[in-house]
């Protein structure tokens, strides 16, 4: 069912974020400003699972909401939003590679900058402000009811919130070392299920519901955007890297700061915790060093604990989903194998 909704939707998904930036592009009068949305649109449209704007629409219509093409429409808001945060996040991480292409402040720096890293990640930083404007418009110009469109206004501007306050735990925090597990789940909580939530509760919202829906809605994708990123994490290091579109080395040498790094430092004996410590953050970290690190994963039980923790998400978010008679069958069974997805995928 799930590869039916994705076959369904993401290619109108994929066409109507063209048909947006079309638009927009075409309304340029500068030649570089042209540039600075085409790069733009080349960047989204690069790759991406969308699966944030499928929930929108899946939400919308999971409620009784009758105008789809409308919903379709409306949902690109999201994506927006979500490639935003992403633009911004690969600047602060300096992280090169996007869904294994040029980040969006290299294309910049490479399309626009004449090979320019500094007016790159300028540019980057536009071009998320940028994204996070067009998300918005997106949804004030939509033909929506102006009460719901006002609550979704306000959903994507406190989600955005939340996430922001996610980043900034993130960056703010020197070192793993120094975080409880609490606060890492927290970090998850707000960088990862923020968005997810939003897609979710702005479908809804706008689909015509107000009642307690939406509260199940919140505890779903809380849930499951948790279980999401620790195995978006445990790919990190033990994914392919054909498949994935992303080195086994980046999160490690990034130093980032995940569930699975966590329990592993603490499980670990004293020399083995030296010896991740002393390369987690370096630029050297070699693959050697990568397969080394995993051993110590599997062996000191941490990945075991991550994945079970992943399926305890997983279950708390299919749970509350009974509480909801009021959902029709078919997004259900959408939430349902999305949450299984969430723990069991290469990608």
């Amino acid at each position: 069912m799930l590869q039916d909704v994705v076959s369904r939707y993401l290619p109108r998904i994929n066409r109507e974020i063209e048909k947006y930036l079309d638009d927009i592009i075409r309304k340029q009068s500068d030649e570089l400003v042209k540039r600075y949305y085409s790069v733009m649109k080349d960047y989204i449209l690069s790759g991406g699972k969308r699966w944030r704007p499928i929930s929108f629409i899946m939400a919308y219509k999971g409620v009784g909401g009758r105008e789809e093409e409308e919903a379709i429409k409306t949902s690109i808001s999201i994506e927006f939003l979500h490639n935003s945060s992403l633009a911004q996040d690969d600047i602060m991480d300096k992280s090169l590679i996007r869904r294994g292409k040029p980040a969006l402040h290299v294309r910049y720096a490479d399309e626009i900058g004449s090979g320019n890293q500094v007016l790159g990640e300028a540019l980057g930083i536009l071009g998320g402000d940028s994204l996070l404007e067009l998300g918005l418009e997106v949804i004030v110009s939509s033909n929506f009811q102006i009460e719901a469109k006002i609550d979704a206004v306000s959903m994507y501007l406190y989600f955005y919130r939340r996430l922001i306050e996610g980043q900034t735990l993130d960056m703010s925090y020197p070192t793993i070392s120094l975080m409880s597990e609490e606060q890492i789940v927290n970090m998850m909580r707000l960088k990862t299920s923020s968005l997810f939530i939003c897609s979710l509760l702005m479908g809804a919202r706008l689909g015509g519901c107000k009642s307690n829906v939406l509260d199940v809605l919140r505890k779903y994708g809380e849930n499951v955007g948790i279980a999401f990123q620790i195995r978006d994490d445990i790919l990190g290091v033990f994914g392919d890297p054909e498949i994935t579109g992303k080195s086994v080395i980046d999160d490690l040498r990034e130093g980032k700061k995940t569930l699975l790094l966590y329990k592993t430092l603490q499980l670990a004996q004293p020399s083995e915790k030296r010896f991740i410590k002393s390369k987690i953050g370096s630029d050297d970290i070699s693959i050697e060093d990568i397969k080394k690190i995993r051993r110590i994963m599997v062996e000191t039980g941490a990945l075991n604990y991550v994945e079970a923790k992943a399926e305890t998400y997983v279950r708390e978010g299919i749970k509350v989903l009974d509480t909801v008679p009021e959902l029709t069958t078919e997004f259900v069974e959408f939430l349902k194998e999305l949450a299984f997805k969430s723990v069991k995928r290469k990608l």
